[in-house]
């Protein structure tokens, strides 16, 4: 890695600039304080941001509603205060030198926030209305209606506009694919970035052993960013597209999800504990297995008789025998799930803590399908000095999951069942191949975690005007994944199950995070303002492992040492380094017009040897026209703002892929076995980082007094350098493929969010959130003379190709379909099927809508629901293809009352092998969670010595409305890989019922 001269001339000229005296030194400082209070009830608001105008100095409410800035230097200043729900408030004050000041604000309560505050890459905070992009904020659902929200990823389902959350399957400990504003690598992870505290985290979600785990039971896999508690977390802010994302730099093309855990406030000890018990339920009806059951037209013998032998004439139908081994000898269990807790969070004004741990356990609908965790989290705050702010945050997670087989694996659960027979038997009750589930339940699959995430944040202001700020910390997850099926215990035709096996890999990830910054703001005649940043980033991933593997295990035994014979023994050593700086300067013209331009520079490990520095410029201007004087003022249009931005970001190149490099090999020499070395890749030196960039526009509008605002954002970006395989030529004497940077992506769309409180009163309120989007990704190019690349299940169903989206489903087509007989059954010779594949669909939605509503009663009573609906994709029912085309047990083949058009495409895959009558449409609605809390009045919590006692009811995935035929629109078989989706014997998801009794003292 190098540092070009030249930015780092820069730096040091910036600094220098930085440097110089504009103001009066902070010993003639002097502090504001006050308290924050709603204008109607008059109780006081915690967590609101207050902010000196003009300066960087702040500070948020404690539980009080008080709050206390330092070093203000001497005059009078303008201060804002901002709370999400609450309107923005301002004051003016004038602090004599060394002297003090107090000003106290009363917020009125409004529909959303159009002048919040979020963090930036810089570490700062800054007011939502200097942003030319546009951020989205999650406000955490209070502590009881978290009883609705069991992990990190439902709680940012369906919250905002452009975010599609994909849930895999309904197995206890699944994860979930996010993506934010489409996909854009061909080749590389389409996963944001996740920051916690200002520290990145590891957020691997492949399945080859460097993301999530390393073992195979069909297709589900956890997810990384599910370690998070959401118990813990006091905001949620996505930055969507490279817009916004300029600062970050290398990596964050696909988005940045930046997390705040909770502090305390100044104040006596507040304790908050809570106890959860709910149960976990399968709601699914699958389907029967069928045989259709007759007699010979020629013989007379009994026979298999299907719905294309009846028209084919060679069978006369006697009975369709049918049996369902999930349903009738089921292998479900009621789930249940128990979480307990507890917080205290207080302090001083130079020292404020917030400690926490809970303890979950959550068994799924298979009896050994269960996880157990236990999270702890300690953050503290201190004001070392008038000057300097040091703040830590400490996170620990260990959790023990145990995963059952299913999806693509003989061994499944669901595939036992679905593929089974269409009779009883007292053996295996008819599961396939004979492998009844108690049987396969033998089988130990199991992940054990211990996680540490941690970071210091230090904050000195030598002067009014000028701000340092330095963060650094680390995520450090140890994982153990291990199997072990014990030998001649389970019924399988051959090893490794009838032996036994054992598997145990160790790996370990680091995430290590550095960055220092500066910010000065200087106030300019003609009444602009002027802020200046720069500062360096640094990031550091690293991620061993090791990995064993043996068979033949002694019977009794269940560690590597009892095993005995092919053994297999693996190591992984891989690092991955960035640094990058950074400069931003605006200007701000009267507090509502606001200009930013900024540069990030970035080298990075990955970058091929012939490639240096890369540049990211970011430009964003910010317009709160509203507040021009000649702008109407009306009950209608109470605020107006209008925003747009241009950023660039990029994506590093995975580990190796710029490099050559040797693996070692054995060979045979005169008959003996001699050590050597072959190319184990093809590196390109010329390798570089895909860039994106994207140009947003919009605006943010208050109605009705504010009573109602509406954001509307669109988007168009753009992906170029993106890497593709390009197939090397054999006789190079070298692997197979190279990447390079070949291939364009793009992504456009629209968001929108509406929020509306509409009703306000003592007795009832009501409020409600609408975020909508769609969107289109388009392969712009993948290079000259590159094929389009085919992948998915069944090898061919899914691909790459230029002029259609990502991942696209292709199939030969159905071209038509006649009953010429009228004998109500379908031969094969009266399908038609096309000989070319053609596009069938995306299995990414293109439009998605959630509604998000809360209804108080009488101040004792809170209802809170979420409803979502996704459409414009498709889902490939693998599941139904698989049992009519490859097993024909399914209804279609069997039963001639079937309709024609599942027979024609029962048909298209048995005959024609061509899967796209099971590409289905999968749009739904879904009634995600509804909560409904109800709160004690202060008389009946004081008698049990309590300030506050609530309970809430609630459930999740209570109902779905879709056409779509297979379990469940939302599966997918593939877990969290990069494009591959599919419905394949996956476990639907389930419906939770929760209660949760919380208590504050």
């Amino acid at each position: 890695m190098h540092v070009p001269r030249s930015l780092a001339m820069a730096a040091l000229a910036a600094l220098a600039w930085l440097a110089l005296p504009s103001a009066a030194h902070a010993q003639n400082a002097g502090r504001i304080s006050g308290q924050v209070v709603d204008s109607v009830s008059r109780a006081a608001i915690p967590n609101a941001q207050v902010v000196v105008v003009g300066t960087t100095l702040g500070a948020r409410t404690g539980d009080d509603g008080r709050y206390i800035i330092v070093n203000v230097p001497a005059g009078t200043h303008q201060l804002r205060v901002m709370r999400l729900g609450y309107a923005a408030a301002t004051g003016a004050v004038t602090l004599a030198a060394g002297g003090t000041a107090s000003a106290d604000f009363a917020m009125a309560q409004r529909a959303a926030i159009l002048e919040g505050v979020v963090t930036t890459a810089t570490g700062e905070t800054q007011e939502r209305r200097e942003l030319g992009n546009a951020p989205a904020t999650i406000e955490v659902p209070n502590r009881g209606e978290l009883a609705a929200v069991p992990s990190f990823s439902n709680l940012v389902t369906g919250r905002a506009a452009g975010v599609a959350v994909q849930t895999s399957g309904g197995t206890t400990g699944s994860g979930s694919r996010i993506r934010i504003r489409g996909s854009n690598s061909v080749s590389l992870s389409n996963d944001p970035i996740i920051i916690i505290d200002g520290v990145r985290v590891d957020n691997a979600t492949d399945d080859a052993g460097l993301g999530a785990t390393s073992l195979d039971v069909g297709g589900q896999v956890p997810s990384r960013f599910d370690d998070l508690n959401p118990e813990d977390i006091e905001s949620i802010e996505i930055i969507k597209g490279p817009a916004g994302l300029a600062l970050y730099g290398t990596g964050a093309a696909n988005g940045v999800i930046q997390v705040t855990t909770k502090r305390g406030r100044a104040g006596v000890a507040r304790w908050n504990t809570f106890y959860e018990k709910g149960t976990v339920r399968e709601v699914t009806d699958f389907p029967n297995n069928y045989r259709g059951w007759g007699t010979s037209t020629t013989t007379g013998a009994a026979r298999a008789c299907r719905t294309y032998n009846i028209a084919a004439g060679v069978c006369d139908l006697d009975s369709i025998p049918n049996w369902n081994p999930l349903e009738n000898v089921s292998p479900f269990v009621n789930g249940a799930r128990e979480q307990l807790g507890a917080n205290v969070s207080g302090g001083t004004a130079g020292l404020t803590y917030y400690l926490a741990a809970d303890q979950e356990r959550e068994d799924g609908v298979y009896e050994i399908n269960k996880l157990r965790r236990t999270n702890a989290r300690a953050n503290f705050r201190a004001q070392v000095s008038p000057e300097l702010d040091v703040s830590v945050s400490t996170g620990y997670l260990t959790s023990d999951l145990r995963f059952p087989q299913n999806d693509n694996n003989t061994f499944g659960i669901i595939p036992g069942g679905v593929l089974g027979s269409w009779r009883d038997d007292p053996v295996s009750r008819g599961y396939y191949l004979g492998y009844p589930p108690t049987e396969l339940f033998i089988i130990n699959t199991r992940q054990q975690v211990d996680r540490f995430t941690g970071s210091a944040t230090a904050t000195w202001q030598p002067l009014g005007w000028l701000r340092l700020t330095g963060v650094t910390g680390l995520d450090l997850n140890n994982r153990h994944d291990n199997e072990m099926a014990p030998g001649g215990i389970v019924l399988a035709e051959g090893p490794p199950l009838s032996y036994g096996f054992r598997q145990s890999n160790r790996f370990q990830t680091g995430v290590y995070t550095a960055n220092g910054g500066a910010t000065a703001t200087h106030q300019l005649p003609r009444d602009l303002r002027s802020t200046s940043s720069l500062g360096v980033q640094f990031n550091n991933e690293i991620f061993r492992g090791n990995q064993a593997y043996g068979e033949d295990l002694l019977s009794g035994t269940g560690s590597l040492n009892g095993t005995n014979r092919n053994f297999a023994v693996a190591e992984v050593n891989q690092q991955n380094i960035t640094l990058g700086g950074y400069l931003q300067q605006q200007i701000a013209w009267r507090e509502r017009l606001f200009v930013t331009a900024a540069l990030r520079g970035d080298d990075n490990s990955a970058f091929g040897t012939d490639f240096g520095f890369i540049f990211y410029p970011s430009f964003q201007a910010s317009w709160v026209v509203a507040e021009e004087p000649w702008f109407p003022q009306t009950d209608w249009v109470s605020s107006l703002r209008l925003r747009t931005a241009y950023g660039a970001t990029g994506q590093r190149p995975g580990f190796r892929q710029a490099q050559t490099f040797y693996s070692p090999v054995t060979v045979q020499i005169v008959g003996a076995e001699v050590p050597a070395v072959a190319i184990g890749g093809s590196g390109n030196p010329d390798l570089k980082p895909e860039r994106s960039s994207e140009i947003e526009a919009g605006f943010d509008l208050g109605l009705l007094n504010d009573r109602a605002t509406l954001a509307l954002t669109y988007y168009d970006k753009t992906t170029r350098d993106a890497l593709v395989a390009r197939i090397l030529a054999p006789g190079l004497g070298s692997d197979t493929t190279q990447f390079v940077n070949l291939g364009e992506v793009s992504n456009r769309g629209l968001e929108a969010q509406l929020d509306a409180r509409l009703l306000q009163g003592d007795r009832f309120a009501w409020d409600a959130t609408l975020n909508f989007s769609v969107s289109r990704n388009r392969v712009e190019d993948l290079g000259a003379g590159i094929s389009p690349i085919v992948f998915g299940l069944g090898g061919d169903s899914q691909r790459h190709e230029a002029g259609y989206p990502l991942g696209a489903y292709f199939g030969r087509p159905i071209l038509g379909y006649a009953d010429t007989n009228n004998d109500g059954v379908l031969a094969d010779t009266e399908v038609q099927v096309g000989d070319d594949p053609v596009y069938m669909g995306t299995p990414f939605p293109t439009r998605q809508l959630a509604l998000n509503t809360n209804i108080t009663l009488f101040q004792w009573m809170r209802i809170s629901a979420l409803a979502e609906y996704r459409g414009g994709n498709r889902l490939f029912n693998s599941t139904e293809e698989f049992r009519c085309g490859t097993f024909v047990n399914c209804h279609a083949l069997n039963d001639p009352s079937s309709s024609l058009r599942d027979q024609a495409e029962g048909i298209a895959a048995l005959f024609y092998t061509t899967p796209v009558g099971y590409m289905e449409d999968a749009d739904f609605v879904k009634l995600r969670e509804v909560a409904l809390t109800f709160t004690a009045p202060d008389d009946l919590a004081r008698r049990f010595r309590a300030s506050g006692l609530s309970l809430t009811i609630a459930g999740r995935n209570l109902a779905t409305w879709t056409e779509y035929e297979g379990a469940d629109p939302e599966l997918n078989g593939g877990a969290q890989s990069n494009f591959s989706t599919f419905d394949f014997f996956s476990q639907p998801l389930v419906r939770y019922y929760t209660s949760r009794i919380t208590v504050t003292f």
